[in-house]
């Protein structure tokens, strides 16, 4: 008896698994958040030391997946439809070559540099979605510059915002109108630390 339930047993899974409705398969992808930074406006001989510290992600953004508001409220953090690298780290990236090529410093260094900073930058990003409830992609950074110094005065402290419309329903308009906004954002900042007279 135990012989013929081992010889029909191998039958009975394959009768079972046709039965078994066959899932599309989903391939992951893998999006470069490109902030490509303008031409330097004015080449710098000697200027301060700008310090870019790391941007920290709030609560929720320190995944790769691209992320989606529904209509209802709920969140989705794709598994299929991912950064290269997580948005913060792309912004933060973006931001030191941005500052780099604006003119304002002599160097802008990263975290673990031995040259000495003027200025330090930190930075939170707060926000880095697409709402479908508005149907924009939604990019949001606190920022605060202070002097690198004994007392530390802050030079600049502000909270900045962009979004960007979302033409059309799939991953690359979404990934499309994120990237737009955030290189929007970071010419921002690079605007407000000039005007901050740096």
């Amino acid at each position: 008896m135990l012989r013929r339930f081992v010889l029909l047993a191998p039958l009975a899974l394959a009768c079972c698994g046709s039965l078994i409705p066959e899932r599309p398969y989903l391939a992951r992808r893998q999006w470069p958040l490109r902030l490509e930074g303008s031409e330097p406006d004015a080449p710098v001989r000697a200027g301060p030391v700008l310090l870019v510290r790391t941007v920290v992600p709030a609560p929720g953004l320190s995944g790769r997946g691209l992320m989606i508001v529904h209509k209802d409220g709920s969140i989705e953090q794709s598994l299929y439809e991912q950064w290269l690298v997580p948005p913060a780290e792309a912004l933060e990236n973006g931001l030191r070559r941005q500052l780099q090529v604006s003119g304002l410093f002599g160097a802008v260094v990263a975290p673990g540099s031995r040259l000495p900073a003027d200025f330090i930058l930190e930075s939170e990003l707060d926000a880095f979605w697409v709402d479908t409830r508005d149907n924009r992609a939604h990019v949001s950074l606190g920022v605060v510059l202070f002097r690198a110094n004994e007392n530390r005065p802050i030079v600049l402290q502000k909270d900045f915002t962009r979004t960007e419309p979302v033409h059309g329903t799939d991953a690359p308009a979404m990934v499309k109108a994120l990237q737009d906004a955030a290189a929007e954002l970071l010419q921002d900042v690079r605007n407000a630390l000039a005007a901050a007279g740096v």
